[in-house]
């Protein structure tokens, strides 16, 4: 490693923990003040409370990487900046697009370490945290845990249900359509308001029956079907209802298992490619970064615009989520939407601001 790139390297860490413990401080506050009211109800020993904040600190820590590391990033340039280091640089041979390749190469490898520890710590921390957050009268423990819009198929039955509540017998909203041989054509379709399920056989409410090849709808109060299916092939608390806490390869090996059985898996593919794409910010954050920086601006301003990227990116990031969960967009579009809205922008400013003189001098020579 040469001289220069452990100067970098040993400046960015040392900005990097400060402005790490500085944010972590301020999210803990905000959410120690937010909780709680909640464990002191509940009678939480403070044993149990801090536990709860252990636990949850590598997701946070994974969740503010981003943000800070452009923190860190745009302070180091910017002292550098004002103390003439970056005309030295230049004066001595290394460019600033020799710099941009430094910082980017330095940002990927956070970027893969910051998946990894999210995915490995993050999840876990997570999920021990919400088990005691949901033990001691917290809201999760309040609220009921819903699955939506939930497709199945087995056998010559394919099934949709708008609603499945984990813990409970019944589901809401059931269509249920009986393929002939091959899927060619439907010969039976069912509609009802809910269903109740007791080993494997539906007891249906408010049903409505077509049959297309007879033109015959029929309605009636019940039905009872044996279509052999549970609420526990339906759905899971670790599948379903909780794939926010799963981690990559969970995610992964439940997708593969569900799409066999024809379930719906828009969600959680949409969620493996959010958990990607997140990670993928901090190179886009630090492309606006460098490019700030380069474009003269002092390091107040390339701070506010770096806090209006990243609120942009993680708007933009839960509304391509929203959309590729609901199929409006495909799952791997609408994981990385944000990335890309926000990501090549980031990449054309660099670009245009390490090479748009260079690109100007040659068409002007030709």
């Amino acid at each position: 490693m040469r001289i220069l790139h452990k100067y970098l390297l040993k400046q960015n860490l040392a900005l990097l923990a400060i402005c790490l413990l500085a944010s972590l401080g301020i999210y803990l506050l905000v959410d120690v003040f937010d909780r709680l009211d909640n464990f002191l109800e509940a009678d939480a020993s403070p044993l149990l409370i801090g536990q709860y904040f252990l636990y949850k600190l590598p997701l946070i820590l994974s969740q503010i990487l981003p943000l800070v590391f452009f923190f860190a990033m745009v302070l180091q340039l910017g002292g550098m900046q004002r103390h003439r280091e970056l005309t030295a640089l230049e004066a001595g041979g290394v460019s600033y697009q020799r710099l941009c390749g430094w910082f980017l190469v330095y940002a990927a490898i956070w970027a893969v370490l910051q998946l990894g520890f999210s995915q490995v710590l993050g999840v876990a921390g997570n999920r021990m945290s919400g088990e005691i957050w949901k033990n001691r009268g917290g809201d999760g423990a309040k609220k009921e845990k819903v699955a939506r819009d939930i497709w199945f198929r087995k056998g010559n039955w394919i099934l949709h249900l708008d609603t499945v509540r984990a813990g409970s017998a019944t589901v809401e909203g059931v269509r249920l359509i009986r393929a002939g041989s091959g899927f060619e054509r439907a010969e039976r379709m069912i509609r009802a308001h809910k269903a109740r399920i007791e080993q494997g056989e539906w007891t249906l409410s408010g049903v409505r029956v077509q049959q297309p090849d007879q033109f015959r709808i029929a309605e009636r109060q019940s039905l009872t079907l044996d279509l052999g299916i549970d609420v526990g092939d339906l759905v899971s608390l670790k599948q379903k209802l909780d794939i926010r806490e799963m981690s990559l390869w969970e995610l992964s090996r439940s997708i593969a298992r569900l799409e066999k059985t024809g379930a719906n898996t828009e969600a959680m593919a949409t969620l493996w490619h959010q958990k990607l794409a997140y990670a993928s910010s901090l190179l886009i954050l630090a492309m606006a970064g460098l490019a700030a920086v380069r474009s003269g601006r002092n390091t107040v301003t390339v701070i506010c615009l770096g806090l209006l990227v990243g609120f942009v990116f993680y708007g933009i990031f839960v509304l391509g989520g929203q959309m590729g969960e609901q199929g409006v967009l495909s799952p791997w579009l609408g994981g990385w939407f944000a990335a890309v809205l926000v990501g090549l922008p980031a990449l054309f400013w660099l670009f245009a601001v390490l090479f748009g003189g260079r690109l100007k001098r040659l068409l002007r020579g030709s």
